[in-house]
């Protein structure tokens, strides 16, 4: 093998386990690192620039470039690396898990260094195009849409249900879409207090009120039955009830409730209802919750949109040839149990 050779196949080999737009080492560190001529290098890097592999910048140096990688790469836009919720660590877990079977690499870009959605970084997807396959995860990014749709990408949407708190966007319809069934979740537990006699159903949930999607399918079963309710805010993630939320529940005089625990990592303890400071006697039911995050001595009758699941499916979306262009991610029900340890492990691969 001559030198040459031998140089571009070991930069190959580097550039495929490289982020795109990453840069690589001057010419003159090479020369120095495989013991040639600058001159021996810089054909080398020229010949990859011209391939496709490598974008050189007068003045800047050489760039990894997304056209003919030898590996593919799934882009997971993210909000601020410093505002990552729990379950999205666990999507984007499931998407790792997949990806690594499938031989693909993971690419996640914080979009946002304010993490507000009127604030986006396009330079950080500058690189993206019709060979790019994204994952979105949910309604947070509608700004970067056209710009997807501009340059083409394979775009999958991780959850279509948010989008009505979005502002109307055509770009969507060229999307494919996992669409998490949030509204399953919020019937099948008001039903199962329905159906156990309860006719006044309190919900809690995230503030703000207006933008959650589990207080609005609440609403939503309480316009369909005729009933009352009441919505509890729960403001900052506080685990348990408040004073004025046990206030409010003693004015309505409720028969069940609804507890949203999307946010909650992990609990300790005997059981939900004394640690969340729901008052006794009090039917319940909640959602988005895991027993086996947690380590409860008694577990609730709960359901929950497991996110290891919805990465994994995500990706294998994305790279089915056929492409298929929505598919429903039903909830899963754990009844009332003993408690168990904490067995789904959080890992990464990030290239």
């Amino acid at each position: 093998m001559t030198h040459h050779e031998k140089i571009r196949q070991e930069l190959l080999e580097q550039i495929s386990g490289m982020r795109t737009g990453e840069k690589i080492p001057n010419e003159l560190h090479l020369a120095e690192f495989f013991g040639v001529s600058r001159m021996t290098v810089n054909k080398v890097i020229t010949e990859l620039a011209k391939e496709g592999f490598l974008t050189r910048k007068r003045g800047a140096g050489s760039f990894v470039s997304r056209k003919n990688c030898s590996r593919k790469v799934i882009t997971i836009l993210l909000p601020s690396a410093n505002n990552i919720p729990f379950h999205l660590q666990y999507i984007i877990s499931g998407a790792t898990e997949a990806a690594r079977e499938l031989g693909v690499g993971i690419e996640l870009i914080a979009i946002s260094p304010d993490n507000t959605k009127d604030h986006i970084d396009f330079s950080a997807i500058e690189h993206l195009s019709e060979s790019s396959y994204v994952l979105v995860v949910s309604n947070w990014f509608y700004r970067v849409f056209p710009f997807l749709n501009e340059r083409k990408c394979k775009v999958l949407l991780l959850d279509r249900q948010l989008l009505q708190f979005a502002p109307e966007n055509e770009n969507t319809k060229k999307f494919q879409i996992l669409d998490c069934n949030i509204q399953a979740m919020v019937h099948n537990a008001f039903q199962r207090l329905y159906d156990a006699g309860c006719r006044k159903i309190a919900f809690r949930g995230m503030k703000p009120i207006l933008q959650s999607i589990s207080c609005h399918y609440y609403e939503l079963e309480l316009e369909q039955r005729n009933m009352k309710g009441l919505l509890l805010a729960n403001n900052g993630g506080n685990l348990r009830l408040t004073e004025a939320e046990l206030d409010s529940l003693t004015r309505f005089k409720p028969d069940g409730l609804i507890f949203d625990a999307q946010h909650f990592r992990s609990m300790m303890g005997s059981d939900f209802a004394n640690i969340t400071n729901i008052p006794d006697g009090l039917s319940y039911e909640v959602i988005q919750f895991n027993p086996y995050h947690n380590f409860l001595d008694r577990n609730p009758s709960s359901e929950e949109i497991d996110g290891m699941s919805a990465g994994n499916m995500a990706i294998r979306m994305l790279l089915d040839p056929e492409r298929p262009k929505y598919k429903m991610l039903s909830p899963t029900y754990h009844p009332e149990s003993s408690g168990c340890s904490n067995t789904n492990q959080l890992f990464f691969e990030v290239i």
